[in-house]
C-alpha cells in the first residue's frame, strides 16, 4: 500500500488552507461537504504530496473530539489499497477497529474507503485504488 494522504483536522478550512498555502500547498479540488461524516474538506497538494483538511459542519461530527483532545492536528494517514475488503479483514484480525463501515467518499471522487482505529498508530483510513 502506498499513502495517498494525511488527514489534518482543523476548526476552520479557510484559515488552515491559508497556512498551508504558505508552506507551498496549493488547492487541489474545491471545498466538498459531507454530509454523511458531518465534515468539511479541502484537498491541497504540495508536489507529489496530498493533505486533506477535515473541518466539522457541526457539534456532533467526529472530527470534534479530536480537535477538543489534540486541537488542529494530523487525524490519520490514508491508504490505497487494490483489495480494499481483504485489507480490512486483515487489519480487524490484527486487532483493529472498523469505525465506520466501507462507504463512498465524496472528497474523493466516490471511491470507497473504510476508516479503522489501531490503539498503536491511531486512526487509519484506506481508499480503494
Amino acid at each position: 500500500m502506498r499513502i495517498h494522504h494525511i488527514g489534518y483536522a482543523v476548526r476552520e478550512i479557510g484559515p488552515a488552507a491559508a497556512v498551508f498555502e504558505s508552506l507551498g500547498f496549493a488547492k487541489a479540488r474545491e471545498i466538498v461537504r459531507d454530509e454523511v461524516r458531518a465534515v468539511e474538506i479541502l484537498f491541497m497538494r504540495n508536489g507529489e504530496s496530498l493533505i486533506e483538511l477535515v473541518a466539522p459542519q457541526h457539534d456532533g461530527s467526529p472530527v470534534v473530539g479530536h480537535l477538543r483532545k489534540s486541537g488542529p492536528s494530523p487525524y490519520h494517514i490514508c491508504y490505497e489499497t487494490d483489495i480494499l475488503e481483504t485489507r480490512v479483514a486483515a487489519m480487524r484480525a490484527e486487532g483493529c477497529i472498523l469505525v465506520e463501515a466501507i462507504r463512498e467518499a465524496p472528497a474523493i471522487g466516490g471511491r470507497r474507503v473504510a476508516f479503522l482505529y489501531n490503539a498503536k498508530i491511531g486512526l487509519v483510513e484506506l481508499v480503494e485504488a
